[in-house]
Parts: C-alpha cells; sequence; structure tokens
C-alpha cells in the first residue's frame, strides 16, 4: 500500500563519483515536511557552493513498505546572501542509509529551473527517511 509522505529528513555526503555538474563531494542536511517547515544545507567540500534555506515552499512524497521518496521545493540564499531557489529528491531505500539517494537542482530565477547548481546520486555516508502519519 503507498501512503502519502508526511515528512523527510537526511544527512551525509553525495557526490564523491563526480556524478553532477559540481566536482567534488558535498554534505547535505535537511528536515521538510508537508505543513512546510524545516531546512536545507547543501555544502561543497571545496567550499564553493554553501546553500541555506529556511523557507520550504512546497512539499511531496510517498511511503511504499520500507522505502519512501520525497520532493521539496526551498527558498535558500548563498554564503554571500544571493536568494536562490532548490528543489531536492530524496530517496530513501533502506536502512541505515543503504542505497538512499539524494538530488539537488539550485537556482537564480525558480525552483523550475534552470539550475547552476545540480547534484545527484547515491549518498556515501549517512542517512535519509521518509515518514508517514497514520
Amino acid at each position: 500500500m503507498i501512503l502519502t509522505a508526511t515528512s523527510a529528513l537526511g544527512s551525509g555526503t553525495v557526490q564523491a563519483s563526480g556524478s553532477g555538474q559540481t566536482f567534488e563531494s558535498a554534505t547535505f542536511g535537511f528536515n521538510a515536511d508537508s505543513n512546510l517547515s524545516g531546512h536545507l544545507t547543501y555544502i561543497t567540500d571545496d567550499g564553493a557552493y554553501h546553500v541555506s534555506c529556511f523557507q520550504i515552499d512546497t512539499f511531496s512524497g510517498s511511503v511504499d513498505g520500507s522505502e519512501g521518496d520525497a520532493t521539496f521545493t526551498a527558498t535558500c540564499s548563498l554564503k554571500d546572501g544571493t536568494t536562490v531557489y532548490a528543489k531536492v529528491k530524496a530517496y530513501d531505500d533502506g536502512e541505515p542509509g543503504t542505497n538512499d539517494a539524494f538530488c539537488i537542482g539550485v537556482s537564480y530565477v525558480s525552483s523550475s529551473g534552470p539550475y547552476f547548481i545540480v547534484d545527484k546520486g547515491v549518498i556515501q555516508a549517512g542517512n535519509i527517511q521518509v515518514h508517514f502519519t497514520n
């Protein structure tokens, strides 16, 4: 039975293999829910990109057994204060963090793009959890 997700949280390291537009690995952390509260932080290891978000704009997701996925958008800022927009897809495909994946796009224009940061991949360390409420 597929259930509607009400929250997602995670942290870890992604993209050490170079499968995105950024060539450094990056760390991320997020907590987002269907009440549109939460945060997101994404920082490349070389420090070139530091995205901080404290406004969740949209949230959707599903849980099917032990697996779940969540998509959310957020209004964010870069370390210099420039406003940017992020779209995140997070996949909870096993515990603890086994085969979990993280995908982020960051844009100056909107959460729909065009993106100047695109990063994605199975996380190398950490865990993503997608939850539902009965």
